[in-house]
């Protein structure tokens, strides 16, 4: 099956479109790197549905995942120089940043799942597989999260332990010795309880 996305037209009016295209998204457009998104749709659904076992399709399917690539692609357009030459590189990011977006939700799920011992971390998941949080109330419950930390080094212990990484491997990271690591996780993980359970829970 082909995955061009501009096949239709003689080949000088694919040139114009996507030159104008890429002229645009270099201008900043976020509703043309929207379209284009959005144009990619089947092909990111197809790509998404082969990496999302049957237990994952049961709680983020690809639609959820195309939803998370607009908001993650817009956000870095207002952060970042596109330097994408041609429409095929410009594809190539878009699909980038959806294999990272499946990747992240998997870990985030398995990473609450393996936290059975945490009722913050048990409410979330639980509301995450009943379906009672859609794609970007979860994106956004996490973010708040990560936004209540004020402290740098707390920040990116709460971003290592969504990622999957167990508090011996944080430890190492943040140059922290076991007992330090322990009573600081405590501490954070108290923080976000007093932050958020309620927000999550209700």
């Amino acid at each position: 099956m082909c995955e061009e996305v501009m096949t239709l037209g003689a080949p000088a009016e694919n040139d114009t479109r996507e030159s104008e295209l890429l002229a645009s998204i270099h201008g900043g457009s976020r509703e043309a790197m929207a379209r284009y998104v959005l144009s990619l749709e089947p092909l990111i659904r197809r790509r998404v549905a082969g990496k999302l076992g049957a237990r994952m399709r049961r709680v983020f399917d690809s639609q959820d995942i195309v939803a998370t690539v607009l908001r993650r692609i817009d956000v870095y357009l207002s952060e970042h120089e596109i330097r994408a030459t041609t429409e095929g590189e410009l594809r190539a990011l878009v699909m980038r940043v959806a294999n990272t977006a499946v990747i992240d939700k998997v870990r985030l799920l398995e990473r609450l799942r393996r936290a059975e011992d945490d009722p913050l971390a048990l409410s979330l998941r639980t509301r995450i597989e009943r379906g009672d949080l859609d794609d970007a109330e979860v994106d956004s419950v996490i973010g708040r999260a990560l936004q209540s930390v004020e402290d740098s080094r707390d920040q990116r212990m709460l971003w290592l332990w969504l990622s999957g990484l167990e508090l011996k491997s944080i430890g190492v990271i943040l140059e922290m010795k076991p007992d330090a690591v322990r009573k600081r996780w405590q501490r954070l993980r108290e923080s976000l309880s007093g932050e958020l359970q309620q927000e999550i829970t209700e």
